[in-house]
């Protein structure tokens, strides 16, 4: 089968394993943080927030042209010409596909309109089943479903009504969770889904005893906008899911490039995959 010739190529990084490039980072050193917040309220009220339409439709233009082949993948709106994978989440997805002979269920939870579909789509091979549901705010959906849904991917405005039919195998966060206001309450949603592996992606997170709450504005290049983050107790974050799944590994994300908060501290990027406890 064509998927199991594709798990026998990870196992080749001289072929695989691209070259990390600098600007490969979301934010390439131009992002901005304010100083911490005493609230998430108070951080909401002092940004711009999430509902811009300008970052919406930025990010359809640039999808768009990945998905009529004009670029290899996109993201946070920026288009990249060559292809790149996200090796944590593709090995995770191909020892799914070995483990249910060929099927794959994901959740991506908070994944705009298909970046990390559409990035590794092509790699996984044919001769698969794939259903990817995308769970967005409602303009996301709206957008995803009128430009990019297909027989495979599917958008969805919250967990309950993508996993409806079938419980996801995979459950992918990448560059979520830090931007959920309710962090609790989607946690424990996910939680009880009961799905095998969840993977935790590019989460920024500090070596301090406690979550900060600040505001990130987003440089003019990309788009123009501002927007309330949860920089995570490197410790809170990797134990977020512990009561229910195991730590099989952690990883540093975009080359372990460091995101400066302040002067005198910085916060980098982290990744985890984890399994459910038997």
């Amino acid at each position: 089968m064509n998927w199991i010739k594709e798990v026998a190529k990870l196992f080749i990084p001289s072929v695989l394993l691209p070259a990390w490039r600098k600007f490969s980072s979301p934010d390439n050193g131009d992002n901005k943080f304010s100083d911490r917040c005493k609230s998430w309220s108070e951080a909401e009220k002092k940004s711009g927030g999430y509902q811009s339409s300008e970052i919406l439709e930025k990010v359809k233009e640039s999808m768009l042209k990945v998905k009529n082949g004009e670029a290899a993948f996109e993201r946070d709106s920026i288009l990249f010409t060559k292809p790149e994978f996200d090796f944590p989440v593709l090995s995770l997805l191909f020892k799914t596909l070995f483990i249910n002979k060929g099927t794959l269920r994901v959740l991506d939870f908070g994944g705009s309109l298909g970046t990390i579909y559409f990035q590794h789509r092509k790699f996984l091979g044919n001769g698969i089943q794939v259903e990817w549901s995308i769970v967005e705010q409602p303009n996301y959906v709206k957008t995803g479903k009128e430009n990019f849904e297909n027989k495979e991917l599917k958008f969805f405005t919250s967990i309950e009504d993508a996993t409806a039919s079938n419980k996801p195998d995979v459950i992918i966060l990448s560059s979520v969770l830090q931007y959920l206001p309710d962090l609790k309450k989607n946690v424990q949603l996910l939680v009880q889904l009961n799905s095998t592996y969840i993977i935790v992606n590019k989460t920024l997170c500090t070596n301090e005893e406690e979550d900060q709450v600040r505001i990130q504005f987003v440089p003019d290049h990309i788009y123009k906008a501002s927007y309330p983050i949860r920089i995570f107790s490197y410790s809170g974050l990797k134990n977020l899911f512990s009561n229910n799944f195991l730590l099989l590994t952690e990883f540093d994300c975009y080359n372990g490039m460091l995101a400066k908060l302040s002067q005198s501290s910085d916060a980098f990027y982290k990744g985890f995959i984890l399994e459910k406890k038997k």
